[in-house]
């Protein structure tokens, strides 16, 4: 009878990971805090196995740490077989989760090898160590969740800024279609202060190429305009659109603001764009300065043009 609830725990598991809800426009901590469930699930999966195996014979007479071994490299197979399945839901595999999974039965299977009542007498000082690098390994998995949730605060106190690239977590907030985008060093022909940083953008498509700086700071009320600096580094001028949603904005285009961003050839461009008249951009009510939800900049297509994206921030 226990051994049935194990199986029926470990296979609800495995279903709650491969049919768990798609988090569409959900925030970045939100997705990672998402990715990192992983962990304790495929902890109770391993654990849950290992319950389940032991009453099989053949399994329970293994050496314990044989016992230990086959159930982590089972754990990481199921891991593995979800995240085959999720292809059939529409959905991607991910080697990262598949990492997260293998870190979090470890841990689990760790900490309860210190306490296995199978084992010989455990010494409390080896009791100690074994809970202490499960914690350790447990830690691992959470540590992309410690890393945005760091990048959130960084970015908090750099506002009225709204994005710049001195710090790689900056990239976290930001989403590309069509296009490749990275941090890097702006070229010195262009560089205004030592060690500047930008985005390079490659806008690659011929199908709206799209660099999206999302969950921007969404208060921009005591503010008169957004400036943004940009790079061309073509031979030609560079027209790109811009676009600024709110949490209210209903995915029409006339419920948004709509602008045109004009670079010059081989220059350094600093734009300013008063926030009159962004609020004014929907064409039935004010865009909602309290609650701006994302910037966008566009092109309808691209031959692999080139811009760096410096610094945006609120005057």
């Amino acid at each position: 009878m226990l051994r049935a609830a194990a199986a029926i725990v470990v296979i609800g598991l495995l279903l709650a990971v491969v049919f768990s809800p798609r988090l569409g426009d959900s925030t970045v901590l939100l997705r990672a805090v998402h990715d990192f469930a992983h962990a304790p699930i495929f902890g109770a999966v391993a654990l849950a196995s290992l319950f389940a195996l032991r009453a099989h014979e053949r399994f329970a007479v293994q050496p314990i740490v044989r016992q230990y071994v086959l159930v982590f490299l089972l754990s990481l197979g199921l891991g593995l077989v979800t995240e085959i399945a999720q292809l059939f839901t529409g959905r991607d595999a991910s080697w990262s989760d598949l990492r997260t999974d293998g870190l979090g039965a470890a841990a689990f299977l760790i900490a309860a090898s210190a306490f296995d009542r199978v084992r010989a007498r455990v010494a409390r000082a080896e009791r100690l160590l074994l809970v202490l690098l499960a914690l350790c390994v447990f830690a691992a998995s959470a540590a992309p969740v410690l890393r945005i949730a760091v990048a959130y605060w960084y970015r908090a106190q750099a506002f009225p800024t709204i994005v710049e690239f001195k710090r790689g977590s900056a990239a976290l907030f930001v989403l590309t279609r069509a296009a490749h985008a990275d941090i890097v060093a702006v070229p010195d022909e262009w560089s205004v202060r030592p060690g500047e940083r930008a985005l390079r953008v490659q806008l690659r498509g011929e199908q709206w190429p799209t660099v999206e700086l999302a969950e921007v700071a969404p208060d921009w009320r005591h503010y008169r305009q957004l400036t943004l600096e940009l790079i061309n580094p073509q031979s030609s001028e560079l027209t790109l659109s811009i676009r600024i949603d709110d949490r209210q904005h209903n995915k029409r285009y006339e419920d948004r603001y709509n602008g045109r961003i004009l670079l010059a050839p081989r220059a350094r461009t600093t734009i300013r764009i008063p926030l009159e008249e962004i609020a004014a951009g929907p064409r039935e009510r004010k865009l909602d300065l309290a609650n701006v939800a994302r910037l966008l900049l566009f092109k309808p297509s691209a031959a692999g043009e080139t811009i760096y994206l410096v610094r945006v921030w609120l005057e």
